[in-house]
């Protein structure tokens, strides 16, 4: 990540100013609590994964004059393909109601615009829904993104019946060539993230995991994957997405595969900073840690293939809105997003 020490803030006034982040470990003394704090179930490592595939200069925040620490940030999310998303956007409770949230907001606009970026995208809660449709976004009118959760361990335990066929074979996501898994998720949300799908910028944290559905092994091309998703290691447990197949069946293979592994072990080796769940011990682990997953309901299949694997509704929804209404074609009435996206990698980058 590139410094912005020696740039001139984004904004400044008599008590406030705006600049970019210095690196990861400035971002974290703020972003890390917020997280913790608000419940979203974020883990240590998604920081820069969410950052440094971004083709904007990275997170905005704001500091009192004088101050060292951050109060409130905020991320323009930009893509290879133009499209981009409001990212991360939270201000500390005791700074409400100063305009700091406009200021953080007007300065991201300004990173969007400088990037050239087409079409814009965020999931927002229901408190802020109208915020945002003051500021030009439109709802969309397919679905929701539904937090849905499922213990870690559970008596219902897994189904034997999800497979997918003979004619499908599962696989470890570093079989697959990454330029072909995002070509997959262009083709099925319209979203081009070739930086996101890499070694360096996900696949190296030490938490993430994947298996991908395929016609033979390696995929030659988009045409052989069936499905694939991910798992990685976050508050309170496991986060399972996305979760991207041509058909229920193959989604609920796919995301059977990542449950399995999400186990105690699983947790146990990856413990997260300041996360009281590090000193638990296997049963405690066994009998309070969940899985978390957002799963899209433009599909009308997504819902049903994880409430068969013993998920239920977290009772939270972000309503997925787009800026002026453009939605990615994929994303929009017809699009592919309604057979083939079932869950999405994160509310925080789309």
């Amino acid at each position: 990540m590139a410094s912005h020490q020696n740039e001139p803030p984004a904004f400044s006034d008599e008590e406030y100013h705006i600049r970019h982040s210095n690196g990861h470990d400035e971002s974290r003394q703020i972003w890390w609590p917020f997280m913790q704090n608000l419940g979203w179930n974020r883990g240590w490592y998604d920081l820069p994964t969410y950052m440094d595939h971004s083709k904007s200069p990275g997170m905005l925040l704001i500091f009192p004059k004088g101050g060292q620490k951050p109060v409130g940030h905020i991320a323009a999310t930009v893509n290879s393909n133009s499209t981009g998303w409001v990212s991360l956007f939270v201000v500390d409770e005791a700074y409400r109601g100063k305009g700091l949230g406009r200021a953080l907001w007007e300065a991201m606009m300004e990173n969007f615009h400088t990037c050239g970026t087409k079409i814009i995208g965020l999931d927002g809660v229901l408190e802020q829904k109208g915020n945002y449709e003051r500021k030009g976004f439109v709802e969309s009118t397919l679905g929701t993104v539904k937090i849905m959760s499922r213990p870690l361990v559970c008596n219902k335990g897994l189904p034997n019946n999800v497979q997918a066929g003979p004619k499908a074979e599962m696989v470890i996501l570093d079989q697959v060539p990454h330029d072909l898994l995002a070509e997959h998720e262009l083709r099925l949300t319209g979203v081009q993230r070739t930086e996101l799908w890499t070694e360096e910028n996900l696949f190296r944290r030490p938490d993430a995991q994947g298996w991908a559905l395929v016609r033979r092994a390696p995929p030659q091309g988009v045409d052989d994957i069936l499905a694939w998703t991910v798992i990685r290691r976050c508050s309170g447990g496991a986060r399972i997405g996305p979760v991207y197949a041509d058909n229920a069946v193959c989604a609920r293979s796919v995301l059977a595969q990542a449950m399995n592994a999400a186990d105690v072990d699983y947790i146990k080796a990856l413990p997260l900073e300041n996360e009281p769940m590090n000193t638990w011990s296997s049963e405690r682990i066994r009998q309070k840690a969940t899985m978390i997953a957002e799963v899209w309901t433009g599909n009308p299949n997504a819902v049903t293939v994880f409430e068969e694997l013993g998920w239920s509704y977290g009772g939270a929804d972000y309503h997925r809105m787009w800026l002026k209404g453009t939605a990615p074609k994929a994303q929009s009435e017809g699009g592919l997003a309604q057979r083939g996206m079932y869950a999405i990698f994160d509310a925080a980058i789309g």
